[in-house]
């Protein structure tokens, strides 16, 4: 704003002159200059406001979805923030004893130790990771007219029961294609395969019942019949598939139970 040394002192003494000035522009100090210089360069990064470390306990690494042999270890890892923070896993939210450290190993994973794990951070407040699957295959066995691939995938949780391409459902699974990662859903026939079956082997569960499902990726194609836990369709080499279960029952099946399945490349 332009003013005048007669508006600023006209209280003070009388009129001297009737020239206009600009007042000197205030000096900011080194504190001042270093906040708007932060600021600046926040703005320019993408920020809105001026951006902090931030100093809450947080997950600067979160634990990743494993496929693994049979027999063979398992392992998660978490980085968090800060370093000091009290950790400890959890399975399908139960804890486990012990595990209070950023690596979780398992020595030989079994079908039990199918399920979702995670970790929390004991800070104030404390922190959750994201949960992480852990599914196994094999032993895979190979023969002359077929090749079989033993599967278990933890059961992500049920819905409301609603209709979908298989008749009713109230959960989906989807299992992952063997020592792949990052983790695919999509498995390329083996081969000289002609067809494939998918069978759902879960057993031990009390009103159990699914419905077996071949999602063809290219051209798009779906296999599969109602409340039949079994489906084969003839495969093209030049595409992929997606096995997958539709669980029918029951409708409270807990979170993280291993859903068992064999998938079968016919020759």
């Amino acid at each position: 704003m332009v003013v005048t040394r007669l508006v600023y002192f006209a209280a003070l003494r009388p009129i001297t002159s009737t020239i206009w000035t600009m007042p000197s522009r205030p000096k900011l100090n080194i504190a001042a200059q270093a906040l708007v210089l932060a600021l600046l360069t926040a703005s320019f990064s993408g920020c809105a406001v001026l951006c902090l470390s931030p100093s809450s306990t947080h997950f600067i690494k979160q634990p990743e979805d494993i496929s693994v042999l049979l027999g063979q270890p398992a392992a998660f890892m978490v980085s968090v923030f800060p370093p000091e923070a009290k950790l400890q896993w959890y399975k399908n939210n139960v804890v486990i004893p012990g595990a209070t450290n950023n690596l979780f190993v398992l020595s030989s994973v079994t079908l039990a130790d199918v399920g979702f794990y995670r970790c929390t951070a004991s800070n104030s407040p404390p922190v959750d990771s994201n949960d992480a699957a852990l599914s196994i295959y094999g032993p895979i066995d190979r023969r002359p007219s077929s090749v079989i691939v033993p599967v278990a995938q933890p059961y992500p949780g049920s819905a409301p029961s609603s209709l979908g391409p298989c008749g009713t459902f109230v959960g989906l699974v989807q299992f992952p294609r063997p020592g792949v990662s990052p983790q695919s859903f999509y498995w390329p026939p083996e081969a000289g395969s002609t067809s494939a079956r998918l069978t759902d082997v879960t057993t031990g569960i009390s009103g159990y019942s699914s419905s077996a499902c071949l999602f063809q990726k290219s051209p798009a194609r779906r296999n599969c019949s109602a409340g039949v836990s079994s489906v084969t369709a003839p495969v093209k080499t030049t595409t992929t598939y997606l096995p997958s279960v539709y669980v029918v029952g029951p409708s409270s099946l807990p979170r993280g139970t291993a859903i068992s399945a064999t998938m079968e490349w016919l020759r």
